[in-house]
Order: structure tokens, then C-alpha cells, then sequence
């Protein structure tokens, strides 16, 4: 049995989370349609709590010696003035972790060279989502950060992204999750939301959704769905077991089904039902 002593004094045998994500801010200040996380449809600044984040990344750091892939994201996580700190409790809790902030990159430019300094300090890259705003600017992305020392690339299923795609089902899929599961790009996108594992977004981000529209996706027992860090008594090991295959979220995503369309931007107010939706038509 090989055991490893984290930074915070506490030791783990040898469990390790394949990734999380978690959001440093719920809104954004681009508003993609159709947008996965639902950013478009949030009200107004919704930011991760500090301290909130510092005492479940040390939670996760008894259950895990290490986060393989570790995400700092959002909506946009540069509209977070903490992100910093946020930067510095991940390294402090994981330091073997690749540490990366996925942002549209269109702020980059106005942060505190502090921010920068920080990046390199802390081992941190940024991973910019390619739209087109983005893409355009890619020379003077690539002068700006070489200058200050920063590992950046953009990232999205196209470079650059040219389409979205409809993805959430209102009424199940009739078939067995194991199928949906089994051919989803997204296995690894765990998400970590204040207090809570939970295996993908289907189920923390719903509620931007329900609340904008007044539809219910019924997920089951939220409590099957996620891992309590507070009260849990499972393992690393026996967690992963659960985060890693299918779950009730599974028959909500349109994974067998989706409905590409080009990418634009679209304000909370004029988004529609079908730009999330692949049965709401």
C-alpha cells in the first residue's frame, strides 16, 4: 500500500480524483447561447465563497492525495476578484495537480500583473474557451502573456468554436444510463459545488434553468447524486466508484441526440427554452 502525506498533514492510500471543476463565479460577461453551464440565464454576480472553497478542498485532500486536472472556471472566473486566493488554496491543497483557469480570455488584459505573478507562482495555466471575440485576438494574446511568462492554449471542441449544441433533455431518455454514460465526452467534468461532489453539472447547474423557464428536471434524490463532504464516510477509492459511471443525471443529457447550432452570443432576455432543450421544441 503506497500512503502520501498532503500539505495539510493529513494522509491518503493513494486515491486520486481524475479531475474537478468548479465555478469562481456563476455569471459572465460574454453570454454564449444555448451556454452548458447556463451562465446566460443568471440574474446577477453570483461568486464562490473563499472560505467556503478552502474548507472542501481541504476536505478533498483527506479523501485524495491528488487532483489530476483541477479547473478553475465559470462563467468567467476573471470577474472574480479573489481568484488569486482561489489560485493559492488549490496549490496549497494540491500541488501535484495540473491547476488551470478556463476563461473566454476577453478580461485577460485588464488584470493586476499581481494575477500573473501569482500563475507562475502557483503552476497555473490559462485555457481559453477559442469563440471568435477570442480567437481574433490570438497574436496579441500570445505577445501579452509570453511577456509576463504565462502557459496559455485555447481549448474547445473546435479551434476555433464554431458551434454549440442543445443538450438537455426535459423528459428522459427510455433507454438504461449505462448507454447515455458509456458514449459521453464528459465523464471526468466532476464538479465541485459548495459542500457537495457531484459526478457532472446535470445536476448543480439545472437551477438556472428551472428558475428562468419554470421546468423541473426530475434528477431523483439529489442525495444519489452527489457526495456530501461534510458527512460522507466513504473513501477516495469508493467515491471515485460512484463519481466514475452512470447516474440518474445521465438520462437528462442529450448526449445521443445532440443538436448542433452555429455559436452566437444571446442575452438572458431573449434566451428561449429550445437553445438548451433538444425536446422543448
Amino acid at each position: 500500500m503506497i500512503w502520501k502525506l498532503n500539505l495539510f498533514g493529513s494522509t491518503q492510500a493513494g486515491a486520486d480524483l481524475t479531475a474537478y471543476q468548479t465555478h469562481l463565479a456563476d455569471h459572465c460577461n460574454l453570454n454564449c447561447k444555448g451556454c452548458g453551464h447556463f451562465c446566460n440565464l443568471v440574474k446577477e454576480p453570483i461568486f464562490a465563497d473563499l472560505e467556503q472553497y478552502s474548507k472542501d478542498v481541504t476536505r478533498l485532500s483527506e479523501l485524495y492525495w491528488n487532483v489530476s486536472l483541477l479547473q478553475l472556471l465559470g462563467g468567467e472566473p476573471l470577474l472574480n476578484s479573489q481568484l488569486e486566493e482561489f489560485i493559492k488554496v488549490s496549490r496549497k491543497a494540491f500541488p501535484a495537480a495540473e491547476l488551470n483557469v478556463y476563461s473566454n480570455g476577453l478580461l485577460v488584459t485588464r488584470q493586476p500583473e499581481s494575477l500573473f505573478e501569482t500563475m507562475r507562482e502557483n503552476r497555473c495555466a490559462f485555457r481559453f474557451s477559442a469563440y471568435k471575440p477570442i480567437y481574433k485576438k490570438r497574436d496579441e494574446l500570445t505577445e501579452f502573456l509570453g511577456k509576463r511568462g504565462i502557459i496559455w492554449s485555447f481549448t474547445g471542441h473546435t479551434i476555433p468554436i464554431e458551434t454549440f449544441s442543445r443538450s438537455v433533455l426535459l423528459n428522459p431518455e427510455p433507454v438504461d444510463a449505462t448507454e447515455i454514460w458509456s458514449k459521453c465526452r464528459d465523464t471526468i467534468c466532476h464538479v465541485l459545488e459548495p459542500g457537495y461532489l457531484y459526478p457532472c453539472g446535470g445536476g448543480p447547474w439545472n437551477k438556472y434553468l428551472e428558475e428562468h423557464f419554470d421546468v423541473k428536471i426530475n434528477h431523483g434524490d439529489p442525495e444519489k447524486l452527489r457526495i456530501n463532504l461534510e458527512t460522507t464516510t466513504l473513501t477516495g477509492h469508493e467515491i471515485n466508484a460512484l463519481l466514475d459511471g452512470p447516474h440518474e443525471a445521465c438520462k437528462y443529457c442529450g448526449t445521443l441526440k445532440m443538436k448542433p447550432f452555429d455559436w452566437e452570443t444571446r442575452t438572458r432576455e431573449k434566451a428561449m427554452l429550445s437553445d438548451y432543450a433538444i425536446d422543448a421544441e
